[in-house]
Order: structure tokens, then sequence, then C-alpha cells
């Protein structure tokens, strides 16, 4: 074991010697280089399309990414979940949606691991496939997640 802290020990400084420190131009270039997302001035309402604070996970899933799919279709805008809670399974976020959840909302995501499908996702820095997040986008622009809900 002292054997183990000696080596440990002669290694902090070599470590420590090759770390970079905060880079404030790197920093201010990454900063820069940000843009807010814009949005198309179009609403959808996740309960026309079926969504329904009594609907089953399934369901609500449906409807919410059909929502997401139909707004991104037109040219993107807001993805409105209204007040009340939603059970539901993973959301996938598509290009041009904000996703708006209301004051008063709640996305419920339940553990029925057949409402998370398989995507490319990382782990550890490894390429993989996975479960899907709660919410999930891959190769989707101009994003967003909104609102007081939650």
């Amino acid at each position: 074991m002292k054997f183990l802290n000696i080596i440990l020990l002669s290694i902090i400084p070599f470590l420590s010697s090759n770390a970079k420190g905060w880079d404030d131009v790197l920093y201010k270039q990454i900063e820069s280089s940000i843009v807010a997302p814009t949005f198309a001035d179009k609403s959808y309402r996740v309960t026309k399309y079926g969504a329904s604070p009594k609907a089953s996970a399934k369901a609500n899933q449906n409807a919410i990414n059909k929502t997401i799919a139909a707004c991104s279709k037109a040219g993107g805008g807001k993805v409105i979940i209204p007040e009340g809670t939603y059970l539901t399974g993973a959301i996938r976020i598509q290009s041009n949606v904000n996703l708006v959840i209301e004051k008063g909302a709640t996305l419920l995501f339940v553990y029925e691991p057949a409402l998370y499908p398989l995507v490319k996702t990382r782990w550890e820095g490894l390429d993989i496939m996975n479960y899907s997040p709660c919410i999930y986008a891959y190769q989707a622009e101009n994003i967003a997640i909104s609102g007081e809900g939650t």
C-alpha cells in the first residue's frame, strides 16, 4: 500500500504540470459562436393530436411525437404541452421545434422499457446503441425546451 501511495504522489506533479488552465480566448470564441434558436410563429397543441392527462403513456408518447413531427415538417414552431400531468415514454425532438411545457404541465416519464427505443448515443466517450433518454434529439438543429412546467 505504501508503494502505491509513493507512485501516486510522484505522478501528481507530472499530471498537474501537463493540465491546461482556463483558456479565456477559446471560451470567448465558443461563446460568440452560440446563436439562440428562432422559431416560426406557429403553435401545435399536443391535445389536438390525441395527448391527454387521462391517456396511457404509450398513447401520449405517440401523440407528442406525432405533434413534433407535424410541426417540424411544416417548418417548425412551438409544440405546446398544456396544463396537466401527461404520462409518456421517450420523446424525440426534431429540427425547428420548441417544446413548450406550460405552467402547471408535467411530463411524467414512466418506467416501461418498451417505450424507449434503441438510439445512437454515447456512453463514456463511446458511440453505442442504447435505450433512448427521456427527451432525445439526433441531427436536429434549432431546437429548444422552454416553459414553466416540469
